[in-house]
């Protein structure tokens, strides 16, 4: 069936929909085809930022966004707070906030009405439809940025050092993106459309999940495809991304890694990403700042806090002499293992040194008692 709204054919042919238990992922095939505009959204109910709030936001900082509240960063278009981090990269600071949010407004738009025209015939004769609305719908969305119509397609190789494979602008201008930024754009069609699409992370990987506090599933976006009038969307279980990324169990038990995130965690992940391009173009002071930063909204997270250290230890080689920085560092050995090093060496020394003092003043309060004892 196709259905053409506002310029988009969305054709939703749902010829396929794999739910049994040997395979990993469920997977449905879609079709998108049509022109693609950046018209802001008119479909009632699409949530939209105002050309006010946008030119207000277009001009605070990602420290800004930290001081605010957990329920203003819920409230915040997902597009909206990653090009505000993006626009603290010199080379991005004239990033146009009006024009991409209303890029994507209107694929929203597009995208929303499709679905919905289609919604009474998919549920009738569609088993991706019948085997969960929601999955379908999160699918269709994938499917429809993929199509040729919008465009966006994995690219499998990234540079931290180049910005657009880190933040959603650069995915929109070049139609290539990474795990970095293709679930944020999943996110913000989703924040416009109503959905409660999260991210979520484990290692390095950042990908989608729909959340609703009682349903949940996750939508890997680097898997989407899309082939002329056909395309595959793909859903993969929790244990898929255990086996798959090696998670432990310590991190995910620490709320590091697997957990739906909250706005705040996700601003945490933004920043560590910029910090990764501020490493990989030797700005070491900014790289380290933005990771104090992520940390503040992430305290959870393993990977922000292991990048914290090799930041800071780059940065100790720039703040102490090779000497100084060998005493910096250097426990020595364990106890059990005999020997102290210089370091430990000086902490028993100032412990010897306290315990004189100690025992000094001990002499002395005596002292003064007895001289404050009447003569017999």
């Amino acid at each position: 069936m196709n259905v053409v709204v506002g310029g988009l054919a969305l054709t939703v042919l749902v010829v396929m929909v794999v739910l049994s238990a040997t395979a990993p992922d469920r997977a449905a095939s879609l079709s998108t085809t049509g022109p693609a505009s950046g018209r802001a959204a008119a479909t009632p109910g699409v949530r939209i930022t105002t050309d006010a709030e946008l030119a207000r936001l277009a001009h605070i900082s990602a420290r800004d966004l930290v001081a605010m509240s957990d329920a203003e960063l819920e409230a915040m278009d997902p597009l909206v707070m990653n090009m505000v981090v993006a626009r603290e990269v010199p080379e991005l600071a004239e990033i146009d906030f009006t024009r991409y949010a209303r890029l994507v407004d209107g694929w929203a738009d597009r995208i929303g009405r499709g679905l919905a025209a289609s919604e009474a015939v998919e549920s009738r004769t569609s088993p991706a439809y019948q085997a969960d609305p929601d999955i379908w719908r999160a699918g269709g969305m994938a499917v429809a940025l993929a199509g040729p119509t919008i465009g966006i397609a994995y690219t499998r190789e990234i540079d931290m050092s180049n910005h657009a494979d880190l933040f959603v602008p650069g995915l929109i201008d070049t139609k290539r993106g990474t795990c970095s930024n293709m679930p944020v754009l999943y996110m913000a069609v989703a924040h416009r459309l109503g959905w409660p699409l999260k991210a979520v992370v484990a290692a390095d990987h950042m990908w989608c999940r729909w959340d609703d506090g009682t349903k949940r599933f996750n939508l890997e976006a680097t898997s989407t495809t899309a082939a002329g009038g056909d395309g595959a969307f793909s859903t993969p279980p929790d244990e898929s991304y255990r086996t798959d990324l090696q998670v432990s169990p310590k991190a995910e038990e620490v709320g590091s890694d697997m957990a739906t995130l909250t706005a705040r965690q996700t601003l945490g992940v933004y920043l560590q990403q910029r910090s990764a391009y501020f490493r990989e173009t030797d700005r070491w002071a900014e790289a380290e700042e933005d990771l104090l930063l992520a940390r503040v909204c992430f305290p959870e997270n393993r990977d922000i806090f292991n990048s914290l250290l090799l930041i800071m230890g780059q940065r100790a080689k720039q703040l102490f002499a090779p000497g100084e920085l060998a005493r910096l560092f250097d426990y020595g050995p364990s106890p059990a293992m005999g020997a102290s090093s210089p370091r430990r060496a000086e902490q028993e020394r100032l412990l010897r040194q306290k315990a004189e003092i100690e025992r000094i003043n001990r002499e002395n309060r005596k002292r003064l008692e007895r001289d404050r004892e009447p003569p017999p």
